[in-house]
């Protein structure tokens, strides 16, 4: 091994490299010996300065990179409106589960045959993807809240709802205020109409559980 300097004054090894790994300048030694650097000091060169051309050397952080690195956990949260007309689902503590209470199901529409589950509280219903009751194929049904029926479990009680602006019947009857539901009513808005079927009834009701 002969460890030569090329004019620009790096030191290498020409029996490694055919010219200068730092500069790139071919030279030849003649013989010419030239001083070995300490076996521990890095040479310069490169892009990043000082290092050692045998150890891997870590490509430095950009400033703010640690924090576009960060694995951020998104919290939803709705505001105002938004906020006023989330539905709360009836939830057990013990078990997590958001019980059944009912169901609609289509008896003619674009969705005919399909049921539709309902559960405690307000039950939405419209063709957005966020109400509770979702009848998406039929466009004469408003996008948000159409009409709602709402059971309330201290009652055992289903009542249907209507929205303003939006045209709802119940068994063919102009709906112009709220209306309690029995089985078997029959709901027409747009042009879909729907069976009321309740799993809720009277000697059947979901027990409250306290939280765990």
């Amino acid at each position: 091994m002969a460890v030569i300097r090329c004019p620009q004054g790096h030191y290498y090894d020409d029996q490694r490299f055919s010219s200068c790994p730092h500069c790139g300048i071919s030279v030849q030694s003649g013989g010419q010996e030239a001083k070995k650097p300490e076996p521990d000091r890095p040479q310069r060169g490169g892009l990043f300065g000082w290092f050692d051309r045998d150890k891997t050397v870590a490509m430095p952080r950009e400033k703010g990179a640690e924090e576009s690195d960060r694995t951020v956990a998104l919290v939803a949260a709705g505001t105002g409106e938004e906020a006023d007309q989330k539905t709360v689902s009836y939830y057990s503590g013990a078990k997590g589960n958001d019980y059944v209470t009912g169901w609609l199901v289509c008896r003619s529409g674009p969705e005919k045959g399909r049921d539709y589950r309902l559960h405690h509280g307000f039950n939405r219903i419209g063709r957005e993807p966020g109400m509770d009751v979702q009848v998406m194929d039929d466009p004469a049904i408003t996008r948000k809240n159409h009409c709602s029926i709402v059971y309330d479990d201290r009652k055992n009680q289903f009542t249907l709802v209507p929205s303003p602006g939006a045209l709802t019947y119940e068994d063919d009857n102009l709906l112009t205020g709220t209306k309690v539901l029995q089985a078997g009513d029959t709901i027409r808005m747009g042009g879909s109409e729907f069976v009321f079927i309740p799993f809720c009834v009277e000697g059947r009701v979901w027990e409250r559980e306290e939280d765990v």
